[in-house]
């Protein structure tokens, strides 16, 4: 028995110093970044961010360094640390401007932001925001490979904001307020007129006249 405590004691520790001899001290920047990139692809995300770390803090900008800063905000991203995540695209974003990285840093950010936006009940301004953003980024980027699924984002987001539109309508009309409900149900046929939810409200509308 106390073979077996020393055995598994000594392996403990042994584990312990393999995790700090990971990344000791500076290395080849090279290197580190090449066994990142290799835990990365085996998921070990942790792991991962303490090398592209390395890298990006090293004391001299190498060829590696936006593919290092992108590949730990993707880290970020996949252990759902999406504030961690949004923050490290944009440091790409802004401190990397010709970065091949760029344009798909933009998109994740747009897709970060809307995996987080609240429901329709809630004030919508950061859906208008995104939709702003996510026409900004068709317009700098009209052939991205990002374009269809931007363009499936600024669909969603419009649609939450005439779902709101149409549920404040529909209260409005619950309540007696005609001339209110009339409000909304203008700015559904004004902007929102080429989506489903805008057919359901006009029908509602005219039932109630």
């Amino acid at each position: 028995m106390k073979g077996k405590i020393l055995f598994f004691s000594l392996f403990f520790i042994f584990l312990l110093c393999a995790k700090k001899e990971l990344f000791k001290g500076n290395g080849n920047i090279e290197e580190i970044f090449k066994k990142s990139i290799e835990f990365y692809n085996k998921r070990k995300y942790k792991q991962a961010i303490e090398g592209f770390k390395k890298v990006i803090y090293a004391k001299e900008i190498s060829e590696n360094t936006d593919d290092a800063q992108f590949y730990l905000a993707m880290c970020y991203y996949k252990i759902k640390d999406y504030e961690q995540s949004f923050m490290e695209f944009k440091f790409l974003k802004d401190h990397f401007p010709q970065s091949e990285y760029r344009e798909e840093s933009e998109f994740m950010m747009i897709k970060i932001e809307f995996s987080q936006l609240p429901n329709e009940e809630l004030d919508q301004e950061k859906t208008y925001e995104i939709i702003r953003n996510a026409n900004n980024f068709i317009k700098n980027y009209p052939e991205s490979k990002f374009k269809k699924e931007t363009e499936d984002i600024i669909k969603k987001c419009r649609e939450k904001i005439a779902k709101k539109l149409f549920n404040t309508m529909n209260l409005y009309l619950k309540m007696g307020k005609k001339e209110s409900a009339k409000i909304y149900f203008q700015i559904l046929k004004e902007e929102y007129s080429d989506l489903e939810i805008y057919k359901k409200a006009s029908k509602i509308f005219e039932d109630r006249k």
